[in-house]
């Protein structure tokens, strides 16, 4: 039994030495066939693949109208051109190319070359849609200096300064005109985040001085009146010899301020004698 398998190993080693040289031979011609399918195939593929000159237009899907200075990239050449005033472009392609369309304000479309190539002159429509954004919260203040001046004159009765006066105590004369300026150019928008913040938080600071120089003010006019029955002009220089602050006179008490008016009243009254003619 081991005999016949070793005669049949030395069989089989024989006949493969003799036959090698045909193996070989049949080897070659096959990679030499599979060699010209290859060929023939990229034969057929190159006379697909075309190239020739695409012209487009790019429009919106909403109203049909041309967008300027589109983005258009060929993506397998990895080159980009951008379309005219008008929305158009031109540019060649082989037939495998695909186009990147895309706009700020829009959505990116793909157009494939191969497609366009198929239409009349090679001339596509490429429409693309809107984009929406989904903004934060901004908060917009619509004081203007024409408002902030006009509440001033109407809700508080002018001192014994102007309001004009009063408020260029606390605005610099240019940030007064660029709230002028604002104010009479329709569709202007200040910085939001710093102009309006600051211009809200004056106007809160002059609306707080005004009201408690107003409520100061006609304390001490009714005060003094009851005490000393004083006329108009009288009672105003009365009130001014006083020289009181607004925030003494906020910090203290009616009876507290009725005591300095009889004071000052006093005084007054003995100022008038002595300057009063003698007989």
């Amino acid at each position: 039994m081991i005999n016949f398998q070793i005669k049949k190993a030395f069989y089989m080693y024989n006949l493969f030495k003799r036959n090698k040289n045909l193996a070989l031979i049949v080897i070659l011609l096959t990679m030499m066939g599979f060699s010209d399918f290859l060929a023939a195939q990229n034969a057929a593929a190159d006379t697909t693949n075309v190239r020739f000159m695409l012209y487009g237009r790019v429009r919106t899907k909403r109203d049909a109208n041309p967008i300027p200075f589109a983005h258009v990239i060929k993506m397998r050449e990895r080159l980009g051109l951008v379309t005219d005033s008008t929305g158009r472009f031109k540019t060649m392609v082989n037939s495998n190319e695909i186009l990147r369309i895309s706009a700020i304000g829009y959505k990116p479309a793909m157009v494939s070359a191969k497609e366009a190539k198929e239409i009349e002159n090679h001339d596509i429509v490429i429409y693309l849609t809107d984009t929406t954004y989904q903004l934060n919260e901004v908060n917009v203040y619509t004081w203007r200096w024409l408002d902030l001046q006009y509440k001033m004159t109407q809700d508080m009765p002018v001192l014994d300064k102007g309001i004009k006066e009063r408020i260029q105590e606390y605005i610099l004369p240019e940030e007064i005109q660029s709230l002028v300026n604002s104010s009479g150019v329709p569709g202007f928008y200040l910085n939001l985040q710093s102009k309006a913040e600051k211009q809200k938080k004056i106007v809160k600071e002059l609306e707080e001085e005004f009201r408690l120089s107003y409520r100061a003010d006609s304390l001490m006019q009714t005060l003094a009146k009851r005490a000393t029955q004083l006329p108009g002009n009288d009672l105003e220089i009365f009130i001014k010899d006083l020289n009181l602050k607004q925030i003494e006179i906020l910090s203290m008490t009616e009876y507290q301020l009725l005591e300095r008016i009889n004071q000052q009243y006093k005084i007054y009254k003995e100022t008038l004698l002595k300057q009063a003619p003698k007989k």
